[in-house]
């Protein structure tokens, strides 16, 4: 028997939300790759998720409670970031609570991302 529409979406919806708490969980770098191909229903519900894990890092809260009612331990150093399929016609942006926001690399890093910065546009 095939899933209804209705099941896909709250199964989908499961999924993401155990990706966002496990990364914020362990202060981990979750890349989502062409995240506006996600059907709209799903999106809406991880645009939320991805809001309250941001809000809860802005405030510097230990914890926070998400979508599920659980109470999840933050682990401040995670980061999201989702990229999008330019040649996707349906949908060529992201909601707007997903626009894009300015990053930064470690502080110790940081000569190492401009190193590779520079030699990716010719400038070694």
């Amino acid at each position: 028997m095939q899933p209804t529409l209705y099941q896909f979406i709250i199964k989908a919806t499961y999924i993401v939300s155990v990706y966002f708490s496990g990364l914020a969980q362990s202060g981990s770098w979750g890349c989502f790759d062409e995240f506006n191909r996600i059907e709209l229903p799903v999106l809406s519900v991880a645009a939320q998720q991805i809001a309250i894990v941001l809000q809860c890092k802005k405030m510097k809260k230990p914890q926070f409670i998400f979508t599920d009612g659980d109470v999840v331990d933050m682990d401040r150093e995670f980061g999201i970031f989702l990229t999008m399929a330019s040649f996707f016609v349906r949908r060529n942006g992201l909601l707007t609570s997903l626009n894009a926001r300015t990053t930064a690399a470690f502080v110790s890093l940081r000569k190492f991302a401009v190193k590779g910065a520079q030699h990716n546009i010719g400038q070694s």
